[in-house]
C-alpha cells in the first residue's frame, strides 16, 4: 500500500497575492464613497500638492477600511466557518492562515496611520477613533459586535 504525500507550501513561501485575496475589496471600495466626496469638496484648486494630498488620503482611507475588515474577519473566523453562507468566502477557504490575516491587518493599520497621520493631527485622530471603534467592535476579548447597543455604535 502506497501513501500519498501532499506537499504544502511553507507559510513564509505563500504568495503575497493569496494573502491579499483575503481582503474584501468590493466592500472596501464601496465604503470609499463618503471619503472621496469629502476630498472632492475640500480639494480647492487643482495643484500638484492638492492632488498628491488627495491621493495620500484616499490610499490611507482604503488601507484603514481594509484593516477594519481584516481585523473583523480575523476576530470572527470561528463564527464565519460555522456559517454555511460565509464559510466558502473566508480567508481560510482561500488557504490563508489566521496568523497571516493578523499580520495583514497590522500592516494595513500601520500604513493607514502613517499616511493619514502625514496629513495632520485632525485626520490622524479621526483615523485613530475609527481604529478604536473597530477594536471595540471586533476584538475577541471585547467583541461588542453581538452586544445590544454596542454593536450599533460604530454605525452612528
Amino acid at each position: 500500500m502506497s501513501e500519498t504525500v501532499v506537499e504544502r507550501p511553507l507559510p513564509h513561501a505563500r504568495s503575497p497575492l493569496r494573502v491579499l485575496s483575503s481582503i474584501r475589496f468590493d466592500e472596501v471600495v464601496l465604503l470609499q464613497g463618503a471619503p472621496v466626496i469629502g476630498v472632492l469638496f475640500s480639494i480647492g484648486a487643482l495643484t500638484t500638492g492638492s492632488i498628491f494630498r488627495s491621493a495620500v488620503f484616499i490610499i490611507g482611507s482604503l488601507c484603514l477600511v481594509a484593516h477594519v475588515y481584516a481585523l473583523n474577519d480575523w476576530a470572527g473566523i470561528e463564527v464565519d466557518l460555522n456559517d454555511p453562507n460565509r464559510a466558502t468566502r473566508t480567508f481560510s477557504a482561500k488557504g490563508v492562515s489566521r496568523a497571516e490575516v493578523g499580520l495583514l491587518a497590522a500592516a494595513l493599520l500601520v500604513v493607514s496611520l502613517l499616511l493619514l497621520g502625514s496629513l495632520g493631527w485632525t485626520t490622524f485622530v479621526l483615523a485613530l477613533a475609527i481604529v478604536c471603534l473597530s477594536v471595540l467592535y471586533s476584538a475577541p476579548a471585547l467583541h461588542m459586535k453581538g452586544q445590544p447597543v454596542f454593536g450599533s455604535i460604530p454605525l452612528i
